[in-house]
């Protein structure tokens, strides 16, 4: 039988983490014995999703710069054959702990951010230098890397030292609990939705200042933000200070977010930058149309003008304004939006993701 060694920090609520349960959970199906080994389960919602043959391994560890013993000790009892790792930090560690064990295994890294922008963005010392002058030196060591984005491959290349030979764009796939939602309609509701963590990256506070000056337009739209994070407290603060109360509405985090993406007339993206964005997917393969910022990487290569979204000038919340009034007040061709997301349906991108696991 074939395995597979998946590793990640956690299984919160967040895009990468429902990626790696859709593809540890399509892997089994095919064949694979899948371990999938978590840092630790804290606030975990996406473990209840796994399919009871993949074998969830859970060491513990409160943060990926405390996990190197737990991993170590994990590799030498189990022996891993190849490894999927879904995050940059613990790519770095798997390549200490191979060159240290002298273990034969591969290593096969999803990056999940355009570092070099990360990087700029970032205000932990730790990571802006300490962390970056590792990912500099070792991250190039991984045998390939999967990036979700042609962007993100290109920096990857640039700033990092990758041989492009071994980094392979593969787009994020839809989860399974969306795809159920794609035959099911509702009745479009006059509300904008917003789908991510409460956090810097996300750029809430672009997100409601452009609501704010849309709804000198559209006074009866209503903006639902889905979604958990260390900004809650901030956030609610600047929705009274803004006097949003009555048209912002914060939901927090949901399993059943097919059920939103279905009746919201509009999705929105604010973030300063991102990798991928599963949001913009998951919505236009419910036949939602997006509005989002052009960040560096990701929606530009998602969003085609006129069939199912919109781009805004990067960080210009006028202009996302002016975007998300046109999307709500467009008649959209659902059948359009939905057929514009078909190349990122799970069974194409799993056929990728196999592909790679299984070459030389």
């Amino acid at each position: 039988m074939k395995k597979i060694d998946i590793f990640i920090s956690s299984l919160r609520g967040g895009g990468a983490e429902r990626v790696c349960v859709t593809l540890a959970n399509e892997l089994s199906k095919k064949g694979y014995e899948v371990r999938l080994v978590t840092l630790n389960l804290k606030d975990s919602v996406y473990d209840k999703q796994l399919n009871k043959e993949v074998n969830l391994i859970d060491l513990n560890i409160d943060k990926a710069r405390n996990s190197f013993l737990a991993m170590y000790k994990n590799i030498k009892k189990n022996k891993p054959q190849k490894i999927l790792v879904f995050n940059h930090e613990l790519a770095i560690l798997l390549v200490m702990i191979r060159g240290i064990s002298r273990l034969d295994f591969s290593i096969i890294s999803r990056n999940i951010n355009v570092l070099s922008v990360k990087r700029d963005k970032e205000k932990s010392l730790w990571h802006k230098y300490f962390v970056h002058y590792l990912i500099k030196m070792l991250y190039k060591k991984v045998n390939k890397v999967i990036a979700q984005s042609k962007g993100m491959k290109e920096d990857l290349i640039k700033h990092y030292g990758f041989n492009k030979k071994n980094v392979y764009v593969v787009n994020n796939p839809v989860s399974e609990e969306i795809e159920k939602f794609v035959e099911h309609v509702e009745k479009k509701e006059n509300e904008v939705i917003f789908v991510g963590r409460l956090s810097k990256q996300k750029g809430i506070n672009y997100l409601l200042e452009s609501f704010r000056i849309s709804l000198s337009q559209i006074p009866n739209m209503h903006l639902r933000i889905i979604g958990e994070g260390s900004l809650k407290n901030e956030v609610i603060e600047m929705i009274n200070q803004l006097g949003l109360r009555n048209n912002v509405h914060l939901e927090g985090f949901s399993n059943n977010i097919g059920y939103y993406y279905s009746k919201a007339k509009v999705t929105i993206l604010s973030s300063v930058y991102e990798g991928f964005p599963n949001v913009l997917v998951e919505s236009i393969t419910l036949g939602t149309p997006v509005v989002s910022f052009n960040t560096p990487t990701g929606p530009s290569e998602i969003i085609i003008d006129e069939i199912n979204g919109y781009l805004a000038e990067y960080l210009n919340v006028e202009d996302l304004s002016r975007k998300l009034v046109k999307a709500y007040k467009k008649d959209w061709e659902k059948e359009k939006i939905v057929k514009s997301s078909l190349r990122y349906r799970k069974n194409t991108i799993v056929k990728e993701y196999i592909k790679i696991l299984e070459a030389n």
